[in-house]
């Protein structure tokens, strides 16, 4: 079972509620939320953002047919920063459950990933931190940075 966090902080100048609108859709697609749960915490977004953080629960309920929902959303007054809303989250960890931090702009096509995630924790449980490679940059340990 994982808990998959993410911090919010869409502002009508940053115009970020329209990815944060295609991640969550994206993680409603691939993701089984009968195993696993999303904790969203806001971090004082806007109207447009606060508005479809509820609007996505009847998607999320209608999906998957629960009556109790596997997803929450954490309203804070101000911006804590990235950290600390995610701590937030972290902090209604269950046990045994795997943490997954996910950013906001991050759009998963593959069904199970997060399931891959965690089978590769269980078989290298000294990795304290995984996170999802993004196929468009370049990683090798001979990488020059610019």
């Amino acid at each position: 079972m994982a808990l998959i966090t993410m911090a919010v902080h869409d502002t009508e100048e940053n115009g970020r509620t329209k990815y944060t609108i295609e991640t969550l859709f994206s993680l409603l697609k691939t993701v089984d939320f009968n195993k696993h749960r999303l904790i969203v915490i806001d971090n004082n977004s806007c109207n447009d953002t606060k508005q479809a953080l509820k609007d996505f629960r009847y998607y999320f309920m209608e999906k998957n047919n629960f009556l109790f929902c596997n997803y929450e959303v954490i309203t804070n007054d101000e911006n804590l920063g990235t950290a600390k809303a995610v701590n937030k989250g972290i902090k209604k960890r269950k046990n045994k459950e795997y943490v997954i931090k996910m950013d906001n702009d991050v759009v998963h096509h593959n069904t199970g990933w997060v399931d891959e995630m965690e089978e590769a924790i269980n078989r290298y449980p000294k990795f304290g931190i995984l996170g999802c490679k993004r196929k468009d940059l370049e990683q090798r340990f001979d990488h020059e940075t610019e």
